[in-house]
């Protein structure tokens, strides 16, 4: 049949792209907020028709770090991957983040 290798190739390479740019942003977040004693988060995102029901949930919370592992630690869903949750997010190809916010 017809395989667009080159195109299969790009779409690999971008969800890879992305969920390294993801990871680093999430580790860079946390350490800021730790250097400037933030401890409060807020998770943003837009949802899209593939959103998990977590991301979906969780966008526009604002919440402690505890609070954040608490869930983490607590719930599970599909495509969730072990770790940090400020550096998987929602897990595989999640494209959201959580943000410092200063009081």
């Amino acid at each position: 049949g017809n395989v667009n290798t080159a195109a299969s190739i790009v779409v690999k390479l971008n969800t890879a792209v992305e969920g390294v740019v993801g990871s680093y942003n999430g580790t860079y977040a946390k350490a800021q907020a730790a250097r400037n004693n933030v401890e409060t988060f807020e998770y943003v995102g837009g949802i899209m028709a593939t959103s998990r029901p977590f991301c979906v949930s969780m966008v526009g919370s604002i919440l402690n770090a505890d609070d954040i592992q608490n869930i983490w630690d607590g719930e599970h869903w599909a495509g969730k991957e072990p770790g940090d949750p400020f550096v998987v997010r929602g897990g595989y190809n999640c494209r959201h983040y959580w943000v410092p916010v200063e009081e």
